[in-house]
């Protein structure tokens, strides 16, 4: 067992925390919110994520896990600090690292109450180059020798927000990236991850802190040509699921979900870390053409939507419009952008009324657009509507029966085409099979 203090709880923080206390380490949660420390004691986490709430409140109970807004109480008893704390986007792409160097400055001054070795780990997306030119100096301003006394490692995280806790308990399918100062500082990861099935990659702390940032841009450069070979498919009339089933017959290619077509990407990742890339890119007199063309596509996907609703129902001044899905994605009350979000601010710029509905997510919708109504049921959300749009993939959006005679956008491809019924007007980004209903 070893003694881990996990600096920042936001998703990545907190699933971090829990999910290393499950495996049998002690872990101390710190955070400058006491707002957040309170609910974690008492075993209410402020995040929505699958299995989180039960583990948290398993954890407490066995007494492996604890909370403080003190860095100076848990980093000393610690063998291992993480700092998992927001690297948000500045206006030019850059990352605001203010975050990271607040976090390391305090665990250097930390760490001269600390006898015996340490490893201080960057959890948080950073550019390469972040960990040593921040970090490092503020480590090395403690005192303490690095490589002897101080170890530093990076360790990239690849959970998905809605299932962050069986990403982190289950990497098989990420690996497990730990970038590090020296064979010490690795080993002693290693070792923290001894219990986890999955291989293990161990680089230099720059390589690691660029394959956060490669793999998110691959990522995001698939949905963005997804959706643009949808919009061919749509006004070619031809169907783009199956012509996404050819290309997966490609071993070269393969089956992924990131060849779907719909309104393109949301969260916080995917485009602040295309951002970021370019960013330092540019710094070094490269411009990334193809990563400015990604990010293009996906802002304009849904301005699709106002193009199909204008076909099917004309003028959109005045008209009522229910927009299902307003968390970026299934599973998480995460709105950051959200595509259900952009949705409903274009067809307020033409002057339509809208109601939006999700299950987890209005609350955290309503902070950011307070200029829609909020409907507590999907049935409410589409009493008297003039068009639907489906914006994420929710189970409970499948059903039929739901929509009675209103036109329907599905924006994720979330009902079946096989059993459309008679009557039924829908149009779905990249199907063109059918021929619009025109509004006349």
């Amino acid at each position: 067992m070893l003694r881990v203090a996990v600096i920042g709880t936001g998703y990545v923080g907190l699933t971090t925390a829990v999910c290393l206390a499950s495996k049998g380490h002690h872990v101390t949660c710190v955070d400058i919110d006491k707002t957040k420390i309170a609910k974690i004691k008492s075993g209410e986490p402020m995040i929505h994520e699958e299995g989180l709430e039960p583990l948290l409140k398993r954890v407490l109970e066995e007494s492996l896990l604890d909370a403080t807004s003190n860095l100076e109480d848990a980093l000393p008893k610690a063998d291992i600090s993480f700092i998992c704390v927001g690297t948000p986007s500045l206006e030019d792409g850059s990352i605001d690292t203010s975050y990271i160097y607040s976090a390391s400055k305090q665990i250097g001054s930390a760490l001269v109450q600390r006898d015996g070795y340490h490893v201080v780990v960057v959890k948080s997306t950073v550019v390469p180059g972040t960990t040593d030119d921040i970090v490092v100096p503020n480590l090395r301003a403690s005192g303490k020798k690095l490589g002897a006394e101080v170890g530093v490692c990076t360790n990239p995280e690849f959970l998905r927000e809605g299932s962050s806790v069986q990403d982190f308990l289950n990497p098989a399918n990420s690996g497990i990236v730990i970038g590090e100062l020296d064979t010490r500082s690795g080993d002693l990861m290693v070792n923290l991850y001894r219990d986890f099935d999955a291989p293990i990659l161990r680089t230099g702390i720059r390589e690691a802190e660029m394959i956060k940032y490669a793999r998110n841009a691959y990522l995001a450069k698939d949905i963005s040509f997804a959706n643009e070979l949808a919009n061919v498919c749509e006004v070619l009339e031809l169907d783009y699921l199956r012509v996404k089933q050819g290309m997966e017959l490609d071993s070269r290619i393969g089956k992924g979900r990131f060849l779907d077509a719909g309104l393109g990407y949301g969260g916080s990742c995917f485009k602040k870390d295309i951002r970021g890339l370019m960013s330092i890119a540019s710094k070094y007199g490269i411009d990334m053409k193809l990563l400015r063309a990604v990010e293009e596509v996906n802002q304009g996907q849904p301005l699709r939507v106002i193009q199909l609703a204008k076909k099917f129902i004309g003028a959109l001044q005045g008209k009522k419009i229910s927009v299902l899905g307003l968390a970026f994605k299934p599973g998480t009350d995460d709105v950051r952008e959200s595509r259900g979000i952009a949705v409903a601010r274009a067809f307020l710029k033409e002057g339509s009324k809208v109601v939006g509905y999700d299950p987890l997510a209005m609350k955290n919708a309503n902070l950011i657009l307070d200029s829609i109504e909020y409907a507590k049921t999907i049935e409410a959300a589409l009493e008297g509507s003039d068009l639907c749009v489906i914006a994420t993939e929710l189970e409970e959006f499948r059903n039929w029966e739901l929509y009675d005679r209103i036109p329907i956008i599905d924006g994720r491809r979330v009902l079946p085409l096989d059993n459309i019924p008679k009557g039924v007007r829908l149009a779905s980004i990249g199907f063109g099979k059918r021929p619009l209903p025109s509004s006349g």
